[in-house]
């Protein structure tokens, strides 16, 4: 059965020898001897299709591991090239980027997060770039088209872009190859180049445009990729950025992408109670710490960011009408890699960042206090139908049910409103 066709035959076999199974099984027709055979050769054409499936997965396996060595190969020689590509799904969004890339947009893999490729580019130029993900779809070649690439430090450069599709290795996906060439490039890109510091003019400008942005997000998600983004504009130094919150229990979890420096940072803070995000929140003061190897007020917090190769931290406390409770924490390899000046740049930055975060996560808490009003109220009026009574007496008995039962009042209304049921339904099942 090594093709889909053998394999129809197969199963047709089988169906023929189960008719005439199931025909011995008759009083009529019954012969154990003829039966006998019949299973026999039955058992042994199983054995042997048994067999072959065994030695066709050995191969899946073995094709499977080939593939995944040509999908390292593969991702080694993009790293290794002196070309910029990206690598995104069939309708655009980001996948990978090799380190030629990250240097053109200056942006690191850390802080990317999956977005439309068309977004990188300056407004006027993301229509062109989105046609040339449709004909490339259609099957249509994919003209290069010039466009103006924003990158993370809110400076722009003029590239070709050039995009073909190609498939996954491992899982057969469609996937698109995009090459971006730079027409001016710059004259050297190293590993650790950093953004050159702006004059205090064009950074007061960059902070209004940045407060603007912020402005016209809609969701927490989107405030923090804006934020964590744009950061980099005020402390060109930075290479890991997070924003920190403290919960009731004194957990400290980052909002945000995953990133494992940081989730081994918050740990060890969370499990001591102390580190510069713990006091960057408790005091609502800057927490700087120059070297971490020769820092002395956090033993655990310092020994671990050295060992991960993180010898610079800074923690802002985001502003917030009722007193701080984020951090915004930026690392760096380098010592001392947050100087004064950029210390009050961040302070300023910090202000911004607080106000929008506060402000989308009031109307998220609006929008779900609506909606489980809203809830609430259907479930009300199922049992004032259902039970003929009134509103009050309905609100008092999911009211007295989910302390009963200890279920959140919100819930209880979602399974009634969902299901129809009453209360006492409910929990008598």
């Amino acid at each position: 059965m090594t093709s889909p066709a053998e394999l129809v035959t197969f199963l047709a076999d089988l169906d023929v020898r189960r008719e005439r199974l199931l025909q011995m099984a008759t009083p009529s027709g019954f012969d154990a001897q003829s039966m006998a055979a019949e299973l026999r050769e039955l058992g042994e054409q199983l054995i042997i299709a048994d067999e072959e499936l065994r030695v066709q997965q050995e191969e899946l396996e073995d094709s499977r591991a080939r593939l995944a060595l040509v999908a390292t190969d593969r991702d080694a020689l993009m790293d290794s090239s002196v070309d910029a590509y990206v690598v995104t799904t069939a309708d655009g969004v980001v996948l990978y980027t090799n380190r030629t890339a990250d240097l053109l947009t200056r942006c690191p893999p850390a802080r990317r997060t999956p977005r439309p490729i068309a977004t990188w580019f300056d407004v006027a130029d993301r229509g062109r770039v989105r046609s040339v993900i449709s004909r490339v779809r259609a099957g249509e070649s994919g003209d290069e088209v010039r466009a103006v690439l924003r990158r993370a430090d809110k400076t722009t450069t003029t590239v070709t872009v050039a995009v073909e599709p190609t498939t996954d290795p491992q899982n057969g996906t469609v996937r698109l190859r995009w090459k971006l060439r730079e027409e001016r490039p710059a004259l050297r890109l190293v590993a650790d180049e950093q953004v050159p510091q702006p004059p205090a003019g064009e950074l007061a400008n960059r902070l209004a445009s940045i407060a603007a942005d912020l402005a016209c997000y809609e969701s927490v998600d989107e405030v923090i990729a804006a934020v964590l983004d744009a950061v980099r504009t005020v402390a060109p130094k930075t290479e890991l950025t997070a924003i920190v919150t403290r919960d009731r229990r004194g957990i400290l979890t980052a909002l945000g992408p995953a990133q494992d420096t940081v989730a081994a940072l918050n740990k060890v803070q969370s499990r001591t109670g102390q580190g510069p995000g713990m006091t960057a929140i408790a005091t609502d003061a800057v927490v700087h710490i120059e070297d971490t190897a020769s820092d002395l007020r956090w033993p655990g917090f310092a020994a671990l960011a050295a060992e991960l190769g993180v010898h610079s931290v800074i923690a802002v406390p985001l502003s917030h009408p009722r007193g701080p409770r984020t951090a915004l924490m930026l690392f760096a390899r380098s010592v001392d890699a947050f100087d004064e000046d950029v210390q009050r740049r961040l302070v300023m930055f910090a202000v911004h960042a607080g106000l929008a975060l506060t402000r989308v996560q009031a109307e998220a808490n609006l929008r779900r206090a609506i909606d489980t009003r809203q809830l609430i109220g259907q479930s009300v009026g199922i049992l004032v139908e259902r039970r003929r009574i009134t509103p009050a007496e309905a609100f008092q008995s999911l009211v007295s049910a989910s302390q009963d039962h200890n279920i959140k009042l919100h819930q209880l209304a979602r399974v009634v409103t969902d299901t129809g049921l009453d209360p006492d339904d409910i929990f008598s099942v």
